[in-house]
């Protein structure tokens, strides 16, 4: 007699539902971009392509057994259809049900598909225009599959193909849709010591912000908190970098100070041993950070904190993360609750970043008790290119009337392609929709901490980590590359505290992120050592001081090879990325500057005074120092250089540049240029 189980032929939809999923493992891998495709790609190579060779195959493979074991899964309700178990119905079964979730997915992220279906005008791009507004459009794949299965049930009179149907149905909606309840935040631990919240927001410009000027309506809840605490009007970076601005953040001094001066220093040199978040242990704080995708500088960058919850920080894990976002029609699968428990690194892809899930998690750890009084730092990214809002703020700035590379994001494949004003506008939009949705997310989490018992107390501060230049819109190919406007030196500074800190108090001054750790190791009542380069900013609250009287700034490190065209007569020249770069271990390989490097980085370096109007810059050229000199009260573009003109501002701020050069560590001023007393290598 023949098994029951094999004349039911229940395997048949089963490899249906894993040939389904094999198929789209495949047109995954045909289809994504390169996920190593960066300047420092030859170095990876050359060093550790082997090891991260085998570490992809293994990923790969991996990653197929996933896609398998779904296709089981979702084919199970046609595999328990008596006598019309067929292959067919498992494929067609489990590709509907995995189509459905790709169009949510893309609904809830549209910039997940951006580079592939935004290209041209064809019907492809048409599509993706229909389907990004709404994640429940991808539904209309599902119902069918749905009502066909249960139509089979009924008409079988099948309770195994109904129980089965509803069995992965509710699994399936229990990890994706249902959300645990946000626990309030634990009352206030001390009376006596606020709580102190720094909240930042990756490359935030404050031009974009109602109460520094903007009409557009993008910041309602940031307006607010301007409009019941203090406004610094004029604050600066002092390098336009994420990992340099933060050492700065966080020591209270100067990238030339603390060491910290380009994108790639080695564990020690990024080891800062007088920091804030050690001040405030000293004080009794418990110290947390959180952040996303940008945040692995806080897994890099040692400043004391007790809990770092943000991407890890090394080659290997930077490539896990990218390879599994390339496979696109498992991203709707691993962007859930449990998805992201089980796959933590997903939050290193950029255009997963997400400010609601990082708010959650903040606000889960501020739920949980403590004698201490917290000192917390959320970092969010979603304002850094590539700019992907998620729904349902994805298109509140922009008309749906372009199609083409900047649809859904700032397209990493197309920066350096000429921008018509339409594509330009629309990079804004995109970049607004972030900074919008940002603005909810730190609105939540101030009225969550400020609604629990003490939270009246707390101490709140908002800032960024730099600007934007928005890449190639005004001719700039980078942060930090040269001076010309202000845009990615300039960033919003917010203080408030309901109790604490001045209302609607505007402050013209010009101050500096160095500011942030002496003014709040101070609202905490933590000491400080002597001698840093940042001042408490409650002595410019209290008209003690009127602000600096000029600020330094310095630029990071050249990207691009020698021979580019960008801007050579302007530079001093050293190898690229490719050569300069190295891989090191920590606790997995990453890219650090090569020593024998450090010195000619730091001597190229363009460097910049500015007063509040005039702006000098220092370009140190083979030929010898160029200077530009512009007066912003008159020339707010930069368009007019006055250095031959204006000699009084010129001596005044040259002057000053070099005696605030040659108080930094190893640092003196010969022959004009600033340049190491001692080489390093």
């Amino acid at each position: 007699m023949t098994p029951l189980w094999l004349t039911e032929k229940w395997w048949r939809p089963v490899l249906g539902g894993m040939a389904a999923w094999a198929a789209l493992f495949v047109v995954s891998l045909l289809t994504a971009p390169d996920v190593f495709n960066a300047p420092w790609t030859p170095v990876v190579a050359r060093e550790i392509g082997p090891e991260q060779l085998d570490l992809a195959v293994r990923l790969q493979a991996a990653l197929l057994g996933v896609h398998l074991l779904l296709g089981i899964w979702f084919a199970l309700p046609a595999a328990f259809s008596p006598r019309r178990g067929s292959f067919l119905l498992g494929f067609i079964s489990s590709l509907g049900v995995a189509l459905a979730f790709y169009f949510y997915e893309i609904g809830m992220r549209p910039a997940l598909l951006a580079d592939t279906a935004t290209r041209g005008d064809g019907v492809l791009a048409g599509w993706y225009q229909l389907v990004i507004h709404e994640p429940l459009w991808g539904f209309a794949f599902l119902a069918p599959v749905g009502l066909m299965l249960v139509y089979r049930a009924i008409r079988e009179r099948s309770a195994k193909e109904a129980l089965a149907l509803a069995v992965v149905g509710a699994v399936t909606w229990r990890v994706f849709f249902y959300i645990d309840p946000i626990p309030a935040p634990v009352a206030a631990a001390s009376p006596e010591h606020p709580d102190i919240v720094l909240i930042a927001a990756d490359s935030l410009r404050p031009d974009f912000l109602g109460c520094y000027g903007d009409p557009a309506g993008t910041t309602p809840r940031l307006d607010s908190l301007c409009a019941n605490g203090t406004v610094f009007e004029e604050a600066f970076v002092p390098l336009a970098r994420s990992l340099p601005s933060w050492a700065s953040i966080l020591s209270g001094r100067a990238p030339w100070d603390h060491g910290v001066r380009h994108r790639y220093p080695t564990l020690s040199q990024a080891a800062l041993d007088e920091t804030l978040p050690r001040w405030m242990l000293d004080a009794g704080y418990q110290t947390a950070v959180f952040a996303d995708a940008a945040g692995e500088i806080f897994t890099r960058m040692d400043t004391g904190f007790e809990t770092v919850q943000a991407p890890p920080y090394s080659l290997n894990t930077q490539a896990v993360a990218r390879i599994v976002a390339s496979h696109r029609f498992l991203l709707a699968f691993a962007d859930t609750i449990p998805g992201r428990q089980l796959y933590p690194n997903l939050a290193a892809v950029p255009v997963m970043a997400d400010a609601d899930l990082l708010t959650d998690t903040v606000l889960r750890f501020l739920s949980h008790p403590t004698d201490r009084p917290r000192f917390v730092v959320v970092y969010y990214t979603q304002t850094r290119a590539p700019f992907a809002a998620t729904y349902p703020y994805y298109g509140r700035f922009t008309e749906d009337t372009y199609v083409g590379p900047y649809a859904a994001t700032q397209s990493s494949t197309s920066r350096d392609a000429e921008m018509t004003s339409n594509e330009a506008e629309r990079v804004r939009a995109r970049y607004r929709d972030c900074v919008h949705q940002v603005d909810d997310q730190i609105g939540r989490l101030v009225d969550a901490v400020t609604q629990r018992r003490g939270g009246e107390k707390t101490v709140f501060l908002v800032t960024s980590d730099h600007g934007e230049n928005f890449e190639t819109l005004n001719d700039d190919p980078s942060f930090d590359d040269r001076f010309r406007r202000n845009d990615a030196l300039r960033v919003p500074l917010i203080l408030y505290g309901p109790e604490s800190v001045p209302k609607g108090l505007r402050v013209p001054g010009l101050v500096s992120t160095t500011d942030i750790a002496p003014t709040l190791a101070s609202a905490a009542g933590a000491e400080f050592p002597e001698g840093l380069n940042g001042q408490d900013l409650y002595a410019m609250i209290r008209a003690e001081n009127s602000g600096r009287s000029a600020l330094i700034f310095e630029s990071g490190l050249w990207q691009n090879e020698p021979g580019s065209g960008k801007d050579e007569e302007r530079r001093i020249a050293y190898p690229g990325l490719a050569t300069t770069l190295e891989v090191l271990n920590g606790d997995g390989p990453y890219l650090a500057l090569k020593p024998e490097y450090t010195d000619i980085v730091n001597i190229a370096k363009h460097r910049m005074v500015y007063d509040g109007r005039y702006k000098l810059i220092y370009i140190p050229t083979v030929n010898g120092i160029r200077w530009e000199l512009y007066d912003l009260l008159y020339d707010p573009m930069e368009t007019n250089d006055v250095v031959t003109q204006d000699t009084e501002a010129f001596r005044r701020l040259a002057r000053f540049l070099f005696e605030q050069s040659e108080l930094a560590p190893n640092t003196e001023v010969r022959r004009g240029y600033v340049l190491p007393v001692t080489p390093t290598y």
